[in-house]
């Protein structure tokens, strides 16, 4: 069984993730 740490840990690594996608996709110049 996977315990509710486990899944907030995965949760907050999704999180995070998503947030760097969306940075780094403001960051890269228009026409890359």
């Amino acid at each position: 069984a996977i315990g509710w740490e486990t899944f907030l840990f995965a949760g907050f690594v999704v999180g995070t993730v998503a947030i760097g996608k969306r940075m780094a996709i403001r960051r890269q110049p228009s026409g890359d």
